[in-house]
């Protein structure tokens, strides 16, 4: 049986992506367009990648007074490399995805 993709490795990749454009708001879009959204808060998501060193959250008055925007670490960027290069990256690209596929 495949190991179970991980949400939080797939937020990891979208913050690399996308490094200090997104907040909240626009991972949660992302997973939605996937069919995953639901499958754990991003807020709590994100800060658990925040615990870890992978990501940091600033807040941008230019986007908004009161919500983080999320930037990937080096830390990070290494660990989405890996994920990358682990999963392939069609598995990250914007398509429906199967959300039995997908663990917290």
């Amino acid at each position: 049986m495949q190991k179970k993709k991980s949400i939080k490795e797939l937020l990891l990749v979208l913050i690399c992506a996308h490094n200090g454009e997104y907040t909240w708001y626009q991972l949660a879009r992302e997973l939605e367009w996937r069919g995953l959204l639901g499958k754990g808060s991003v807020v709590q998501l994100a800060d658990s990648l925040t615990e870890t060193n992978l990501i940091t959250q600033q807040i941008d008055p230019n986007i908004s007074k009161d919500t983080p925007v999320y930037f990937i670490t080096d830390d990070g960027r290494a660990k989405a490399r890996e994920l990358v290069e682990q999963y392939g990256l069609d598995s990250f690209k914007i398509k429906k995805q199967n959300p039995d596929d997908y663990e917290l």
